[in-house]
């Protein structure tokens, strides 16, 4: 099986719109996904967020969260997919939404990533899409009572 590794590559433009690169590439025979995966960007928050099969091939994606503002234009090559827009339409794009969901989930269960508290403007249209897809996925819905967050994390 042919194995693609999927890398999100997400600025926050604003609290109401995030900037996207969805790139796909094929791993090399004998290349480990996950150095490749996590390597694809230094100053990021990097995270595996899911896998899936899509026509006989495994694609695992990770996402990468630049710091907020970040131009994206250089990133990505010819065939990279892009993307802009608010937290209610990024259902658009499944495996960005579920990512953005997973990490907000994360930054409030998972120290590393808490620890990435410089992206503000990214954690807010987090927390706008975690609000607004609802249902959680797989059933992850927890109440927190956490101070200046969310009442539920998904």
């Amino acid at each position: 099986m042919q194995i693609v590794l999927e890398h999100l590559t997400i600025a926050a433009a604003s609290e109401d719109r995030v900037d996207l690169v969805l790139e796909q590439v094929s791993l090399a025979p004998g290349e480990d996904p996950v150095a490749v995966g996590f390597g694809h960007h230094d100053e990021a928050l990097s995270h595996s967020t899911s896998w899936r099969e899509e026509g006989g091939r495994l694609i695992l994606t990770f996402a990468h969260v630049v710091a907020d503002g970040t131009d994206l234009s250089a990133v990505g090559g010819t065939s990279a997919e892009r993307w802009s827009g608010a937290p209610v339409d990024l259902e658009a794009l499944p495996s960005a939404c579920h990512a953005v969901r997973h990490l907000h989930f994360l930054r409030f269960t998972d120290e590393d990533i808490a620890s990435h508290g410089d992206r503000d403007t990214f954690w807010a249209y987090a927390h706008a899409v975690a609000d607004h897809h609802y249902p959680a996925v797989a059933g992850l819905l927890s109440t927190h009572g956490l101070v200046n967050g969310p009442d539920y994390v998904i």
